[in-house]
């Protein structure tokens, strides 16, 4: 999935209007917004399997605006690859690349963060959805399908996001497609407050978010569909050392593709880190007793 680089600047740029437009009290740009979706889309439509490469900000100060590209661009793909077209597909892009301009009066040291540290980060960074969705409103300019993938883009499916703290098992694909997209960018994107995972070690930590943070069916789809350009593998690798919850260190003997987050192990160290003199052979399909909660050793 080679997207050119020509195309990654022009979208760099419009994102970066889109923010200063709306910091300086201008209406948005939004022909140029829906032209470079129209544009990713063609090139995204017309590419054939590959690796996708993200671009990293030099400095922090250009966090909003390379972590908006790559959450533009992967909720494009993601969106294709899993059947939206047409109008649905541009009220998508158009609900990525608005999902964060309500940080434009975040703090700096806070513009990065998905959920704060404190009370008064959470208090904080809870308030940029709706800040967003308010001056659009005001303006009347998108949709109201447009606004829901926006103000849903940091609710969970446990309930326990915000702003309104409700679960995301009534959104609709694409508000859950821009929600997956947008924690990929930021557990891999780097700065040097936040240095970013490898996309294996990402694409493991979104797989122990299931049925907390994510739906099991958007993880799913993310992996599976996601992971081919992401990962050079699957998250699991063959002989991959894992730790368990049982604290047993165990090395995976066999997974079933990219989305096979319950692979099949051999238990090789009991609680203690001693190792057995008879590894035990264990499929985590069946057994519901262990679960994997750290990548070892890819």
């Amino acid at each position: 999935m080679n997207i050119s680089e020509a195309l990654k600047k022009r979208g760099l740029s419009v994102i970066e209007s889109l923010f200063s437009d709306l910091h300086s009290g201008k209406d948005l740009d939004m022909e140029s917004a829906e032209k470079l979706i129209d544009s990713l889309i063609q090139e995204i439509s017309h590419q054939k399997e590959g690796m996708l490469y993200l671009p990293d900000p030099e400095k922090t100060s250009e966090y909003l605006i390379y972590h908006t590209l790559h959450v533009l661009m992967l909720s494009l793909i993601m969106g294709y690859r899993t059947g939206i077209e047409g109008m649905e597909l541009r009220a998508l892009g158009l609900g990525a690349v608005l999902h964060d301009l309500g940080k434009i009066n975040t703090p700096e040291n806070l513009v990065w963060k998905q959920d704060g540290d404190n009370e008064y980060e959470k208090t904080v960074l809870s308030e940029h959805p709706e800040m967003v969705i308010h001056w659009l409103t005001q303006k009347n300019i998108i949709s109201d399908e447009i606004l829901v993938i926006i103000k849903a883009h940091h609710e969970r499916y446990d309930g326990l996001g915000y702003p309104a703290g409700v679960s995301t098992r009534d959104f609709n694909q694409s508000s859950n497609i821009v929600s997956i997209c947008n924690y990929y960018s930021f557990l891999t994107i780097n700065i040097t407050e936040k240095p970013g995972e490898e996309p294996r070690n990402a694409f493991f930590t979104i797989s122990k978010e299931m049925g907390k943070r994510f739906s099991p069916k958007i993880i799913n789809q993310f992996i599976s569909v996601m992971g081919p350009m992401l990962m050079d593998g699957p998250i699991y690798r063959k002989t991959a050392l894992v730790l368990l919850d049982t604290k047993e260190v165990a090395a995976v003997v066999k997974t079933n593709g990219f989305a096979d987050t319950l692979p099949e192990i051999i238990v090789l160290t009991n609680c203690q880190g001693k190792k057995l003199e008879r590894p035990v052979s264990v499929d985590l399909k069946k057994d519901g007793s262990r679960r994997i909660i750290k990548l070892l050793k890819a």
